[in-house]
């Protein structure tokens, strides 16, 4: 599909080791690099503008599938821009409501909404799974024994992923240079991230 629909977009890749702990007694098969990332990106002359799609999969050992897709969007020009911060605030709140976390300092601002399992906005804030995102941190770094414990805590919950939204704004806290919109999965990951970190194990 990529080379079909997107044939003209410059392409790289980014690999990570299938067992990526920092474990010495791992035998060198273990710590083959799998592909994790696919950029595709096309710069635009004439409209000024830069595209990007970053495409993350889990590894082979769960199939190479599809859980997180992230889309910049970059003004090349001092005179473009991507609207505004307030009309696309504004937008998000008709059709999501208040985001569940987000912030404005300066020339940067964020949005983030979460969704439960049926692709539902999640209705009690963020009080059921905001505490998943901390411990999905480097989750490839840690011991079955931990990421079997995130697993437990995502199943406990109905919680399906997130939506955020990035800007990098002009000097007047408002009109949009950059954005870059993350769309993840929540439970896909970390039954792979099990596989991979006792893969190679005695």
């Amino acid at each position: 599909m990529l080379e079909r629909d997107f044939k003209d977009w410059e392409r790289s890749e980014t690999t990570r080791s299938l067992n990526n702990r920092k474990d010495p007694k791992l035998p060198a098969y273990a710590k083959a690099p799998y592909l994790q990332r696919i950029h595709i990106t096309r710069l635009d002359q004439q409209q000024g503008f830069r595209r990007t799609y970053s495409l993350t999969l889990n590894s082979p050992l769960s199939g190479s599938r599809l859980y997180s897709v992230v889309y910049n969007v970059e003004a090349l020009r001092p005179f473009n821009d991507l609207g505004s911060l307030s009309a696309v605030a504004q937008y998000l709140s008709a059709m999501w409501g208040s985001a569940h976390s987000g912030s404005h300092k300066g020339e940067f601002a964020r949005l983030s909404y979460l969704f439960d399992r049926q692709g539902e906005l999640v209705r009690d804030g963020d009080a059921s799974c905001a505490p998943l995102y901390p411990a999905l941190v480097r989750l490839d770094e840690k011991t079955p024994d931990e990421v079997e414990r995130v697993i437990a805590m995502i199943d406990a919950t109905n919680c399906g992923g997130n939506k955020s939204v990035h800007f990098r704004l002009q000097a007047d806290g408002d009109t949009i240079v950059e954005t870059t919109f993350f769309n993840t999965i929540l439970a896909v990951n970390p039954r792979d991230v099990l596989k991979r970190v006792r893969y190679g194990q005695p």
